[in-house]
């Protein structure tokens, strides 16, 4: 009878922490205390920091790090990834635009919810792709989603009435961003409406409105293009890693394998810092951090680890060397690789 793998402790309580809010894993990647780590969701302290370890004295400074990075600490590199939940895109109003939005934004890893209280164009929201959708009015629709900083609001009704209702409601949430569809003097009549209703001036100049990148667009597709290139560029501009997905951690609960991440790079490379990859003694893997050449030297670099008594190593990928052809690589970068053996 097969026994399950059982999860190793740091992995199983990042599995448990995903979905509830932002985290923070910190990882010491070389020297003596490396592969020693801290996990934080919603800056609570779920993992790590025991009395006399490296990192416990680092807690209070690390909690409220930002930004994914490679910092340094007392001359120790220590790698800060934040990540957390799925970005959420709420659409207020399944229309045509609306719609074009919902067919093309859950293909670019956001969960999204459709707010419609029409029937017929509730149910073709469902059609095209949105992961939930709340039928009633929008008003007690939006008082169903929860505030959250990975929460974006796209308001693009159907009566200038329905955008006051919801972008009231908008302004009281905490959220990533907010924006309406409409022309100048619509958003500038709209605004003053609200101010006098007592909404704040930064809330109000936080409102993407219009909304989208500015690309001429016409049709309700090229709109939505607009709109979600602008979701895009905002959710971009925090650097947050891709965090564990799924069936990354479904290879590391099979155990005796090496998790390979991205820590640092400079010049230009294939993919940002964060992006994992598990490895296991025959050089199969689950995920990817470039592939090519550089992907295969990583492969190579984690059998040897296998091999070693050391649990980790912090390899350095050149990718300004010939490849396997002796051709050189035109990407020009390179890639700091942290390491570390799994059981």
């Amino acid at each position: 009878m097969e026994t399950e793998n059982i999860m190793s402790e740091p992995f199983a309580t990042i599995k448990e922490a995903l979905g509830c809010g932002q985290c923070l894993l910190a990882t010491v990647v070389e020297g003596k205390h490396a592969g020693e780590k801290l996990f934080f969701c919603n800056k609570s302290l779920l993992l790590g920091g025991e009395e006399g370890s490296f990192l416990a004295p680092h807690a209070e400074t690390l909690r409220f790090v930002t930004d994914s990075s490679l910092l340094t600490l007392e001359g120790t590199p220590v790698f800060v990834e934040v990540f957390g939940e799925t970005p959420r895109l709420v659409v207020c109003g399944a229309g045509t635009v609306g719609q074009a939005l919902i067919a093309i934004s859950s293909r670019t890893g956001f969960f999204v919810t459709a707010l419609e209280d029409r029937p017929e164009y509730a149910l073709a929201a469902q059609k095209l792709g949105a992961q939930e959708v709340i039928c009633c009015p929008l008003e007690e629709a939006l008082a169903k989603i929860p505030a959250s900083p990975s929460t974006y609001f796209v308001v693009v009704t159907r009566e200038h009435r329905y955008d006051t209702q919801c972008l009231r409601l908008i302004f009281e949430k905490e959220k990533a961003y907010v924006g309406m569809m409409g022309s100048r003097k619509r958003v500038a009549l709209l605004k003053e409406q609200l101010a006098q209703q007592g909404v704040a001036p930064a809330q109000l100049e936080a409102l993407q409105a219009p909304i989208g990148l500015s690309i001429s667009a016409e049709t309700p597709e090229e709109i939505a293009v607009s709109i979600l290139a602008q979701l895009i560029q905002v959710k971009n501009s925090h650097r947050r890693t891709e965090g564990y997905p799924p069936a990354l951690l479904e290879a590391l609960k099979r155990g005796n394998c090496v998790l390979t991440q991205i820590v640092d790079r400079k010049g230009s490379t294939p993919r940002g810092i964060g992006t994992k990859m598990v490895v296991f003694p025959d050089g199969s893997h689950v995920g990817s951090v470039g592939g090519g050449w550089m992907e295969a030297d990583v492969i190579r670099q984690a059998q040897q680890l296998f091999r070693s008594e050391q649990t980790t190593l912090l390899h350095r990928s050149e990718m300004v060397t010939g490849g396997e052809s002796g051709s050189p690589m035109l990407c020009g970068g390179t890639q700091l690789i942290f390491m570390e053996k799994i059981k």
